[in-house]
């Protein structure tokens, strides 16, 4: 609900497909993290997935203060 009304406030002109990629984009992700962390326990094993989980929340962070630090500059008077 907040995340799809931020999109819907963002696109007002095409609400559905705003909501349509967002949903296709996030089971996107879902289908790549499971990919990759298939990929990480066959390469190394059980013990590395704490470690890719943690760069993995760690980058997620980093990008979602990014996208709010420049959302609030786009919209500063």
């Amino acid at each position: 609900p907040p995340q799809q009304l931020r999109l819907v406030t963002i696109a007002p002109d095409a609400p559905a497909l705003a909501l349509a990629l967002n949903a296709a984009m996030s089971y996107a992700g879902i289908a790549i993290g499971s990919a990759v962390g298939a990929g990480l326990l066959d390469w190394k094993g059980l013990p590395v997935l704490g470690l890719a989980a943690g760069i993995s929340a760690g980058v997620a962070l980093v990008h979602l203060l990014l996208s709010e630090l420049l959302a609030r500059r786009s919209s500063a008077p």
